[in-house]
């Protein structure tokens, strides 16, 4: 709401202009209020689907739709500097020392979340919900990136997926 304020334009509009297209996301979209999905992705939930057809109930927090390839170029041109001048890319990455262990961030700066992989640290963000779970994780002291999205949303899940993110960014021992 406050960037629509500020720019007297649409978040789609903005988002398209100053995000997707320069970050080179070509399927990227925010879902239109009122859009459904068609065909959807099935999302779980404990083992019961949690599919709602509705996209944008979530409007800013969630309602982007992308795949795997657009999230990837998104957190790979942000975090080489490519979307914001350098001062603020320095302010995302600024969690002033601030802990989020409930959300198993060892430190959350603007907007990018920082973790400790077996291997290092990697900058990214995950995102939930009801039946889905995303991640974008990347180091950028050895080029390593991982994007997963799962349609399950399940504490037992944790562990499995963590694994996943450890041996993408950090490969096997």
């Amino acid at each position: 709401m406050i960037v629509e304020r500020a720019t007297h334009r649409q978040l789609a509009s903005n988002l398209r202009s100053t995000v997707f297209a320069p970050a080179g996301m070509s399927t990227a979209s925010l879902a239109p209020e009122g859009a459904t999905a068609s065909p959807v992705a099935h999302g779980y939930e404990k083992g019961h689907d949690a599919t709602t057809p509705q996209l944008t109930w979530a409007w800013a927090a969630g309602a982007v739709v992308s795949d795997a390839a657009d999230l990837a170029a998104f957190f790979d041109r942000l975090l080489s500097g490519q979307l914001l001048r350098t001062d603020l890319l320095a302010r995302m990455r600024d969690p002033n020392g601030t802990p989020m262990p409930d959300e198993g961030y060892s430190r959350y700066g603007l907007g990018l979340a920082e973790i400790e992989t077996p291997c290092g640290t990697a900058w990214g963000h995950d995102g939930r919900l009801p039946g889905f779970v995303s991640a974008a994780w990347l180091d950028d002291t050895v080029d390593r990136q991982v994007v997963v999205f799962v349609n399950a949303t399940s504490d037992d899940l944790a562990e499995t997926f963590q694994s996943v993110i450890d041996t993408a960014l950090c490969g096997t021992e």
